[in-house]
């Protein structure tokens, strides 16, 4: 079985191919990768049953499917976050937003400096240049999103989505359930 998700527009970067199981290869396509991070220490891939799509890609930044030091999870967001800084052209003090990136990059590709890396990255009490609302969707996306709220000391709020506290109304008034 061959699975193929590509857009013919898009330009192409780089090209993996995994091999999954015995009947089943995978081809992604880069089309960017602003951290330059080899795709290996992403993701892996595995085998699913399932009709639609015979194959997942198992993160390894999230610390959803397989075990990961505990700081990764948390850099993987605040990187995204650096990225969203540098789009919004936000400035750093000290390190520019290149240094922290390739300090978040190198934390990640080696586990063993994620928290320090992560606590630097805390350190930068960066704020944005205008207020951002991140809002986490999914189980997977609420961990996300609250890491990349959590680089910013000023500039953003949070939302999560899978157990809001929502108002009640009963003849007394709204109360909170």
């Amino acid at each position: 079985m061959n699975n193929s998700i590509l857009p013919s527009y898009y330009p192409r970067t780089n090209i993996h191919t995994f091999n999954i199981v015995e009947n089943l290869q995978v081809t992604v396509t880069e089309t960017s990768n602003p951290f330059h991070m080899p795709v290996e220490s992403l993701f892996s891939m595995a085998a699913r049953i399932n009709k639609k799509r015979s194959f997942l890609f198992v993160s390894k930044v999230l610390g959803k499917h397989i075990p990961v030091n505990p700081y990764t999870p948390l850099l993987s967001g605040a990187a995204l976050g650096l990225l969203l800084y540098r789009e919004m052209g936000g400035e750093a003090g000290g390190d520019t937003i290149d240094e922290l990136l390739d300090q978040a990059v190198h934390g990640l590709i080696h586990p063993l400096y994620a928290e320090e890396a992560y606590r630097k990255l805390l350190a930068a009490r960066l704020t944005l240049p205008r207020p951002v609302v991140f809002i986490g969707f999914a189980e997977t996306a609420t961990a996300l999103g609250h890491s990349m709220y959590n680089m910013f000391a000023g500039g953003a709020s949070y939302i999560h989505t899978t157990r809001p506290l929502l108002p009640k109304y009963s003849h007394t008034g709204p109360e909170m359930t």
